[in-house]
């Protein structure tokens, strides 16, 4: 036997044995390897050993995904009922690797019209369908409007920009507000579509990033508790942006430029030595940022690293003091620049922050006014929904009589949010198990890649 035919054996009694409809699995398969093909397997398998189409439920990741399993269920349990006793026997005799029963042929042939006559069609969705026609069915025990609409990424993303706009406006009009103060912080260091990406990415995070919690004044202050853990983190707790400034503008006061000046016109004369000259001289003429920024091409290089060397060896030979000065005021300098900046990373995340919630609230005020809820919400609500006190269990037993089996594709993309509903459902199998003798089971799969 060649090796592709080893292969291709073995290939079909993994599926065979991922396909058996007797076992919870999770089963590993990489792209292209016919993941699609086994869940198709797996359900056929279900519902010719008895199982109600409604008591299936099969998550996959996109709708193409979904309505592509459809279509393959359906065309085998059409041709199930039309083919003949032979090649009906055939077909069945490959999916379960032996030959059909009698139960098995009649309950074949009557798969395709209990598919089309089941209350709610196959249960096969995407996530976020699921999770639509959960909070549809109870709205009330989810606490959203019944009857509301469902945003599209287009929709979503329309949507949301009119909120950074509107926040970004009002913002702009209230200079001196708890707005208004963040914006101008930000615009100070980014342009416009950049600040825009920004609060988008911190939006699209958002469950992830959680809300970290402070209570200023009797309110809810993510921001500020952002702000506050960042400058903790960083040391720079205490420290004040104008005084770091000004501190870092005058490492060296002007009767020590002075000096410096004095000594490069008795000891000067190199290139290098009076490019150092010049940067002195300019910051003697300027003050606070003006001043650091005269200073910083003496100290650092363009890569905002400190110079190995300030001066000649023949300058620090003939005026060492002076020398040592400048290398003093180095260390500060470096030292100063680092906490200024960590000051302000700190300070800008807090204000991101700060224009992220504001946009969140004006989005949701927006989504509120047209009853609907985005693609997070859904996930969010459900989740909410499920970890009520014995709620799974409620939920799964008033969906078209239960759900029994649950097939997850693309295991590998679903997110933690998404497991711990899927999560919840399964608990409750397991819970009852027990208590039923029912067969229940969970089966995944996924691409480890």
């Amino acid at each position: 036997m060649s090796a592709s035919a080893v292969l291709l054996k073995e290939s079909d009694a993994n599926q065979a044995r991922a396909s058996d409809p007797s076992a919870s699995a999770w089963v590993s398969a990489n792209a292209g390897t016919g993941k699609t093909e086994v869940l198709v397997k797996r359900t056929l398998r279900l519902l010719l050993a008895g199982f109600r189409p409604e008591s299936i439920l099969c998550l996959t990741y996109t709708k193409t995904a979904a309505a592509e399993m459809q279509n393959r269920l359906l065309k085998v349990l059409a041709e199930w009922a039309t083919i003949n006793a032979e090649g009906l026997q055939e077909k069945l005799s490959k999916l379960l690797e032996r030959a059909p029963d009698e139960k098995e042929l009649g309950t074949a042939r009557c798969l395709f019209a209990r598919a089309l006559e089941a209350k709610g069609g196959l249960k096969i969705h995407t996530i976020h369908g699921f999770c639509e026609r959960l909070l549809q069915r109870f709205p009330l025990e989810a606490q959203v409007t019944p009857h509301f609409s469902v945003l599209d990424e287009r929709e979503q993303a329309l949507m949301r920009r009119d909120a950074f706009d509107a926040t970004v406006a009002r913002a702009a009009k209230e200079k001196d507000s708890a707005l208004g103060n963040p914006l101008a912080k930000i615009i100070a260091l980014t342009a416009d579509e950049q600040f825009r990406k920004v609060i988008d990415t911190v939006l699209d995070k958002r469950a992830e990033l959680g809300r970290l919690v402070a209570y200023h004044d009797g309110r809810l202050d993510w921001a500020e508790a952002e702000g506050l853990a960042l400058k903790e983190l960083f040391g720079v707790a205490e420290e004040v942006e104008d005084a770091l400034v000004d501190t870092l503008s005058n490492v060296l006061s002007d009767a020590e430029i002075d000096e410096a000046l004095s000594a490069f016109v008795a000891n000067g004369g190199c290139k290098n030595d009076d490019a150092v000259a010049a940067c002195l001289a300019q910051a003697r003429r300027a003050h606070g940022e003006d001043r650091a920024a005269a200073l910083k091409p003496l100290f650092l290089t363009g890569k905002d690293e400190p110079r190995k060397r300030l001066v000649t060896a023949d300058f620090a030979a003939e005026a060492p003091a002076i020398a040592d000065m400048l290398l003093r005021a180095q260390d500060d300098f470096v030292r100063l620049k680092d906490k200024l900046a960590h000051l302000r990373v700190a300070e800008a995340s807090a204000a991101v922050l700060a224009l992220a919630d504001a946009v969140q609230d004006e989005y949701e005020r927006r989504k509120q006014a047209e009853a609907a809820l985005d693609y997070e919400d859904l996930i969010v609500k459900a989740q909410s929904l499920l970890s009520q006190a014995d709620a799974a269990s409620w939920v799964l037993y008033k969906i078209d009589g239960g759900v029994d089996h649950m097939l997850v594709d693309e295991a590998q993309d679903t997110n933690p949010a998404q497991w711990s509903i899927i999560e919840s459902l399964a608990a409750e199998f397991f819970a009852g198990a027990g208590r039923s003798e029912r067969l229940r089971t969970v089966f995944a799969v996924g691409d480890e890649k």
